[in-house]
């Protein structure tokens, strides 16, 4: 995966930015490892319109991170220590799979989407874009989680989520519908 050396160097706000000349550009990645969703979709968003391809998204796979054959991981996605995907798996662009979070096999996770420390995602899991996956949540085999879902800490979820609605409780169950769009 691309990105840059262990020798990177963080250069500090946009402002820093403005008073650079094209070489200042040259091999310039970027990680917006915030867990808010839709603030990082609007930090990235910004980038690209204002940057386009001056710079890129940086994958950031720590050393400690298992990733196992035929997974997918975007770009501006990051996996941080421990963190483990197994096979068969499609992680979409500028994800954060927290410290200690395990994805197993034949999952497909959507842009945009923060799996919280200790999340386990069973086999066959469906989350769409820009879901939130609280701490130590657990979703078993098949199951879909919409758009924009926010799944509570702890939760344990046995059946399809809607998308924006947050689920909490063992079995995970709805308690509030958003109406904020996944897109926002």
């Amino acid at each position: 995966m691309p990105g840059p050396h262990r020798n990177s160097i963080v250069l500090g706000d946009l402002a820093v930015w403005e008073r650079q000349d094209d070489s200042f550009f040259r091999d310039l990645f970027y990680l917006t490892a915030i867990g808010n969703n839709p603030v990082r979709r609007r930090i990235v968003a910004l980038l690209q319109s204002k940057y386009k391809s001056r710079i890129r998204p940086w994958t950031l796979v720590h050393p400690s991170a298992q990733v196992g054959q035929s997974v997918e991981i975007g770009a501006g996605t990051c996996l941080a220590p421990a963190a483990i995907v197994t096979t068969r798996t499609r992680i979409g662009q500028h994800c954060i799979v927290n410290v200690k979070t395990s994805v197993s096999h034949d999952c497909e996770i959507g842009d945009y989407v923060n799996l919280n420390p200790n999340v386990t995602v069973c086999g066959s899991v469906t989350i769409g874009d820009a879901a939130n996956v609280g701490a130590g949540a657990t979703i078993i085999d098949h199951v879909r989680i919409g758009a924009g879902a926010v799944i509570g800490a702890g939760a344990v979820v046995v059946r399809d989520i809607p998308p924006n609605v947050t689920a909490m409780g063992i079995p995970a169950r709805v308690v509030k519908r958003h109406l904020e769009q996944a897109s926002a």
